[in-house]
């Protein structure tokens, strides 16, 4: 199942970590959930025997030695001197940043413990009074940088156990006693050495948080939550967990490299067929929603063919960068996408959901998702090989 985990990681992020986006200040604000229901319920031990799907299953599978070889769009192939288009970060240096968590016995046994209150199994009972050390909180709050006012965090729902830490060291003091219902504004700075959101280690903000729910909580005990979970034990449990804290490292240092590179200037052929990606989706939301291209920009876009023509530019030069970096990446940690893999990524994706589609829908499965899964795989190798190579 180590490959199936690695397409999620491009939608999901660790619990323990912050989820980061940009703001318009260059800054990175987070929307972060310190409970996600589905965490690790997709994954499995670590074994790279894989089981075969069952005989009817696998002979409906199509196949990608007839109908899918290359992991790339068509037309895309940066097969010239990238070195003209892209410069890469030194990301092999020990000052490169990116958001991190550590793998140590102290970030597994708050994950366990996350997991432990997030339980079905667990027992809440809500209380009308101020919250304590062990009680479980849910707030919604929003911060903004001291230095400037600009927007920074914001959150909504995120559930923190008192006296955990979840959050960030530090930040539970000042929600502790708090009832539902009650705001409170406060500044906070974060450690100097915080890495799950590198852009607001030692900031620091003025937060302001409304309490929506305060509970008393009996997490699940441990044994429950191996079970859940699909392990066999505790001990397999933790190296599930570090094994998705490092997949998510990677993929952040990942991450990282691309928005640090910059753009010496864009492949035209490239950068066109990215732009026909934005009009094949806005087609596909035409489609669905019963509409016309059109009518999709009379709706999201207010009818501004403007806004419309910028934002296609900027997904092409999204999409076109992270391609460039990529491509950079393979020129030097060779590796390809194999058909066999390609096979097999595809066929877990059959296991996990296969139940839940008629076999009529497989030849649309792949149509629809096979570029997103070999893409999915495609940039896991990448991270994998930059990552262990700093």
């Amino acid at each position: 199942m180590k490959r199936i985990i690695s397409i999620f990681l491009t939608i999901l992020c660790l619990t323990a970590s912050l989820v980061s986006c940009k703001d318009n200040h260059g800054k990175s604000s987070l929307d972060t959930d310190a409970l996600p229901e589905n965490f690790l319920k997709e994954t499995s031990p670590s074994n790279d025997k894989k089981e075969p799907l069952s005989s009817n299953n696998e002979k409906d599978m199509p196949k990608a030695e007839t109908d899918y070889a290359i992991p790339y769009i068509e037309g895309l192939d940066y097969n010239y001197d990238l070195n003209k288009y892209i410069t890469l970060p030194d990301y092999k240096s020990d000052s490169f940043k990116f958001d991190y968590t550590p793998t140590d016995n102290a970030s597994i046994d708050l994950e366990l413990e996350r997991l432990s209150i997030g339980s079905r199994y667990a027992k809440l009972t809500e209380k009308s009074t101020g919250c304590e050390n062990g009680d479980m909180v849910v707030f919604d709050y929003t911060s903004q940088y001291r230095d400037d006012n600009s927007n920074a965090l914001s959150g909504k729902g995120i559930s923190i156990r008192i006296g955990s830490e979840m959050f960030a060291p530090g930040f539970d003091s000042f929600i502790k006693g708090l009832s539902a219902g009650k705001s409170k504004t406060f500044s906070f700075t974060f450690p100097s050495d915080w890495t799950k959101s590198i852009a607001v280690a030692e900031e620091t903000l003025e937060f302001n948080v409304t309490v929506l729910k305060v509970f008393s909580i009996v997490p699940a005990d441990i044994d429950t939550v191996v079970e859940e979970h699909g392990a066999k034990s505790v001990d397999e449990l933790r190296e599930i967990i570090k094994d998705t804290i490092d997949k998510n490292n990677r993929y952040n240092f990942l991450q990282a490299i691309i928005a640090q590179s910059e753009v010496i200037s864009y492949p035209q052929k490239e950068f066109e067929i990215c732009k026909s990606l934005f009009d094949r989706d806005i087609e596909a939301r035409a489609e669905i929603n019963h509409t016309t291209v059109d009518g999709i920009i009379a709706t999201d876009y207010s009818g501004d063919i403007t806004k419309f023509e910028a934002e296609r530019v900027t997904f092409a030069e999204n999409k076109c960068k992270e391609d460039l970096v990529i491509f950079a990446l393979q020129d030097i940690y060779p590796f390809e996408l194999t058909v066999n893999e390609y096979n097999l990524i595809l066929a877990e994706y059959h296991k996990e959901n296969g139940s839940a589609m008629a076999l009529s829908s497989i030849e649309e499965v792949h149509k629809n998702l096979g570029q997103a899964l070999a893409d999915s795989l495609f940039l896991d190798k990448a991270a994998e090989l930059a990552y262990a190579d700093r």
